[in-house]
């Protein structure tokens, strides 16, 4: 590791902000950061860092401390990789406000697979939570990586659905790894690792989540992500920073629709109306973007269920193939009589072909 990036590692364990490190960065001599930094009282005369934090920083500011840091590191699983280290992920590389230094515990090639950040509210409706599991399950299920921030809501249903498929999932924190926020999540944190995923976080395992760091973490979460999927979410949440990151990064943004009454679908619903998102009902209108293509699934399922599906029933699958439908839109395209609909739904349930949905949607069960 190059000195600079080990000064950058020194940094980080004075829990500054990133454009604090920017900062300090323009005092010293790259070459030979540590020596300059010491010989360096303008960064006080110019009130970059106050003398009381100097004083404490120029104690500890040494190439052989920081290797030492870097090795317990090392020894807890835990990998650090700067923006000046040729393994940083080139993802974030060109970022404007690109993280200096990522903590990274788990499977570190994922940060440069396909990926789609999944975002929402942190209190989702039944509705919020089963649109968003069935989009999760397709996409993860296809290869793709899942991106959130592990905190409750739509996050957590993002990672373990994602998990229960046997996908891989990133979760960027906003804190350090030994203080998980929420603590309740420690376990689907571990789980993350153990089954082949990554935590991420800009901040040392020590340091505990600020209310700031929060939407300052969520570039990270769409730079990461290919496409930002926006589920449920007010107006008002911080879900709206990933949707503004990830536009000012140029990446595609999707959003589930919701019901026009409810709060939760603010944002969803205005961002799809203003054109600054793509409409979705199934997995498909994201993969599209991927250029994954899912072939007809509806045999597949039926195999899977031991069932053999009847013409009737063939035709209501067809119907939902593309996506989530309310049973009204059902009957119009399958032109079934409203009776002999009623039991094919209801078959179709049992052998968990297909599931019902809050408003009276219907999907298949992918």
């Amino acid at each position: 590791m190059e000195a600079i990036s080990k000064f950058i590692v020194f940094l980080s364990q004075f829990d500054i902000s990133n454009s604090k490190y920017n900062k300090v960065i323009e005092y010293v001599d790259i070459k030979n950061p540590f020596k300059s930094f010491i010989d360096c009282p303008g960064i006080v005369t110019d009130k970059v860092l106050t003398g009381k934090q100097y004083t404490a920083m120029k104690e500890y500011a040494s190439e052989e401390n920081v290797d030492k840091y870097i090795e317990e590191m090392a020894e807890r699983g835990i990998k650090v990789v700067t923006i000046y280290d040729e393994e940083y992920p080139s993802k974030l590389l060109n970022l404007p406000d690109a993280p200096n230094i990522l903590y990274c515990k788990g499977n570190y090639d994922l940060m440069e697979k396909p990926a789609l950040a999944v975002v929402g509210t942190r209190e989702p409706s039944r509705y919020g939570i089963l649109s968003t599991e069935m989009v999760v399950k397709d996409v993860a299920a296809c290869g793709i990586v899942i991106v959130s921030g592990l905190a409750y809501g739509i996050d957590g249903v993002a990672h373990r659905k994602c998990l229960s498929v046997g996908g891989f999932t990133i979760a960027v924190l906003a804190g350090g790894f030994d203080n998980i926020f929420p603590s309740q999540h420690k376990g689907l944190a571990d789980e993350i690792v153990e089954k082949g995923g990554l935590l991420v976080s800009e901040y040392r395992p020590k340091a505990v989540a600020q209310k700031y760091t929060f939407p300052i973490r969520n570039r990270i979460i769409a730079g990461l992500g290919d496409g930002v999927l926006i589920s449920e979410a007010g107006m008002k949440s911080g879900t709206i920073y990933t949707k503004n990151y990830a536009l000012e990064y140029g990446k595609n943004v999707y959003a589930l629709p919701g019901q026009i009454d409810s709060k939760k679908s603010y944002l969803p619903n205005t961002i799809i109306k203003d054109g600054q998102a793509s409409l979705v009902m199934s997995g498909c209108d994201i993969l599209a973007d991927y250029h994954i293509n899912i072939n007809n699934q509806n045999n597949n399922l039926a195999k899977n269920s031991g069932y053999q599906l009847s013409v009737e029933e063939e035709k209501v699958c067809a119907c939902l193939e593309n996506g989530m439908k309310n049973i009204d839109d059902v009957a119009k395209i399958t032109n079934l009589n409203i009776n002999i609909l009623n039991t094919c739904l209801t078959t179709l349930e049992i052998n968990e072909i297909i599931r019902r949905l809050p408003g009276g949607m219907i999907a298949l069960c992918k």
